[in-house]
């Protein structure tokens, strides 16, 4: 009895994988017509959500935690600063601006709070002591910028940090 059962069921077997996998073979599914399977995956894009990442100066503690879009400065070394990106900037931002030219290259610094501002930047790679860093890795752009921060702050009286 047994062994009838599995040779009638060998029998069926044979005639049905034959037809079905002939018959899938022949059959061509578009798009269209593909059955539907439920729910297909959603891929969702990411949120910005823009933040202000500096203290104004009546901040009367620096906030060390916040950080920057990495292409935040970076254009200090593409193009000429002007008053006009300057203006409305507190002592903070701008000690930023200018020191992230630095930073850019690797350079360290003596400052406790710009050292771990620039720490907390996900690009930042600290190379370079503050004594040891070359002054010839700054292009002759860069270098303008520098200076030119660096005067804006002084006609405006706008330090956040001790030089």
């Amino acid at each position: 009895m047994i062994t009838g059962g599995l040779i009638g069921a060998s029998v069926i077997i044979s005639q049905v994988l034959p037809k079905s996998s002939q018959s899938t073979a022949d059959k061509t599914v578009l798009p269209s017509q593909a059955p539907s399977t439920g729910t297909s995956p959603v891929i969702e894009t990411p949120k910005f959500i823009p933040t202000t990442p500096f203290p104004t100066q009546s901040t009367s503690s620096l906030n060390a935690d916040a950080t920057t879009d990495v292409s935040t400065y970076f254009w200090l070394s593409q193009r000429l600063v002007t008053d006009a990106d300057l203006d409305g900037k507190d002592g903070f931002e701008l000690d930023i601006m200018r020191n992230s030219i630095f930073a850019n290259h690797g350079r360290r610094f003596d400052t406790p709070e710009i050292q771990d501002y620039f720490n907390k930047q996900p690009w930042y790679r600290p190379i370079y002591s503050p004594k040891a860093f070359p002054p010839k890795l700054l292009s002759k752009l860069e270098q303008q910028n520098v200076e030119y921060i660096s005067k804006y702050q002084v006609r405006y009286g706008l330090r956040y940090f001790n030089k």
